[in-house]
């Protein structure tokens, strides 16, 4: 808590990079950026293929590279970005439960669903990866929306802005999104509730911190594509999205030079100033331009989620009440 709140008074999130945190519980946690996207595929096999380009992308731009591949149960050690494409398209029925998993990528009744991360020899499973590329590629009768999610070190947004900005756009557009997010996150093995006793009063603080579970908005949302969950440092959304808020010009309007607009083919980037912000309400501080883009999008924010709701918290927490609270934080 006290370091968090010290990055934030200094305007430097760089003083989290390279921290591993242990909880209360030996539970570790670490601080980085993370990137989600929100698609429908509805089984097109041409949107398997792009992820696939995407994870290879993301593969030769890592430094370390991923060198583990997970596919259900089936864990993979890479040993080059070739490794990918080749393990998605063999066979593996070692559990008929599963079936073929190269059937993912063939069969668009079926959903895609992989992930590829960096391991340190020394690190255990359950240490969250600075380095992680996950997806999930709906099939044409599955529940809800497809996602996309990657991590990345904060010092790599530093180092080249203006690549991390175009690589994140380009990926809007490849998987033609309509809701993607990208800010500063707490890095965990996965959100349960086992991790709130930490990490809730972190969420309550520091407002600019994205709670990234793709998995718990599109539970309740299912397919719709006419909506958003809330704004972080880049939100993007499609044309369609654009069009139901008035147009862009419109939008523009509401807000001021400090927000940047990236235009690109399908949809618009709004960039919160020129680097992320944790925000700190115990001093009253609430990112001015996350607030500004809030505002502006907040008419197709969704709201209307359920039991057990989007916000995983402690045991004698409201999850109802926290989720209202956390998806409204910039009002």
């Amino acid at each position: 808590m006290m370091l968090v709140t010290i990055a934030n008074k200094e305007n430097d999130l760089s003083l989290l990079d390279d921290k591993l945190h242990m909880d209360d519980r030996g539970l570790p946690i670490r601080f980085g950026m993370t990137s989600e996207f929100m698609f429908n595929s509805y089984g097109k096999l041409e949107d398997r293929e792009t992820t696939v380009r995407l994870a290879e992308d993301y593969y030769n731009a890592a430094s370390p590279h991923p060198n583990v591949f997970v596919q259900e149960d089936d864990v993979f050690t890479l040993k080059s970005v070739s490794d990918i494409r080749r393990r998605l398209t063999t066979s593996r029925s070692d559990d008929a439960t599963v079936g073929e998993l190269s059937e993912e990528m063939t069969d668009p009744e079926r959903t895609l669903s992989f992930y590829i991360k960096h391991q340190a020899p020394d690190e255990n499973t359950l240490i969250p990866s600075y380095r992680k590329f996950s997806c999930l590629v709906d099939g044409q009768n599955y529940r809800s929306s497809g996602s996309l999610t990657y991590t990345n070190r904060y010092s790599d947004l530093l180092d080249k802005p203006d690549a991390f900005i175009d690589n994140f756009k380009k990926t809007c557009e490849a998987l033609n999104i309509f809701y993607a997010v990208s800010g500063c996150s707490l890095l965990v093995f996965t959100y349960t509730n086992a991790r709130m006793h930490t990490m809730y009063p972190l969420y309550r603080r520091f407002p600019g911190l994205l709670y990234a579970d793709s998995g718990g908005l599109t539970s309740d949302t299912k397919r719709r594509d006419d909506i958003i969950r809330d704004v972080n440092w880049l939100t993007a959304i499609n044309d369609a999205n654009v069009t139901r808020l008035g147009g862009l010009e419109v939008i523009r309007a509401q807000l001021s030079e400090n927000i940047v607009l990236h235009p690109y083919n399908g949809g618009v980037v709004f960039q919160a100033g020129p680097k992320p912000r944790m925000g700190d309400v115990n001093y009253g501080d609430v990112p001015e331009a996350y607030k500004e883009i809030n505002a502006a999008l907040k008419p197709i924010r969704f709201k209307d989620y359920t039991a057990p709701y989007y916000l995983s918290v402690p045991d004698d927490v409201n999850r109802r009440e926290a989720t209202e609270a956390w998806i409204s934080r910039f009002d």
